[in-house]
């Protein structure tokens, strides 16, 4: 006997005339279509685009932008509070960009052999740091 068929009514199985009909939800009101959420929203004004004058000339830029350049300014003059949110910013935004995208920059001014070196010394290194730590915990 299928969920429609069966007439009992018992723990999460009210009568039928009370039962949601087909495409009827449980909450009618609802949120409006059409209405924005609180992440939407604060996206929204913070991507919009405003013209200020730089240099004589009018340039749009973005709020976020203009905020994060008025942040600056205040920490170039040496706005002790301004610096101090500014190194916040640049370091939580840091952590994100190498937890997305991780690269080696070889430079050309650089021995590469020496690189090398340094890396199999830290590997060396660590490698040693774990045995001894291992012997450390038995």
């Amino acid at each position: 006997m299928s969920y429609d068929q069966d007439d009992r009514v018992v723990y999460r199985r009210p009568p039928k005339a009370h039962r949601f009909g087909a495409a009827d939800s449980g909450n009618r009101k609802g949120r409006p279509a059409g209405s924005k959420n609180t992440k939407t929203l604060v996206h929204q004004i913070a991507h919009e685009r405003q013209v200020v004058q730089e240099n004589g000339r009018p340039v749009t830029r973005s709020n976020v932008e203009l905020l994060f350049r008025t942040l600056q300014q205040k920490a170039l003059s040496g706005d002790v509070r301004a610096i101090k949110l500014l190194d916040r910013y640049r370091a939580s935004l840091g952590r994100a960009v190498d937890e997305e995208q991780r690269a080696i920059f070889i430079l050309p001014e650089v021995d590469s052999g020496d690189i090398a070196e340094r890396r199999s010394e830290a590997e060396r290194a660590r490698l040693e740091y774990e045995r001894t730590s291992q012997k450390a915990d038995k």
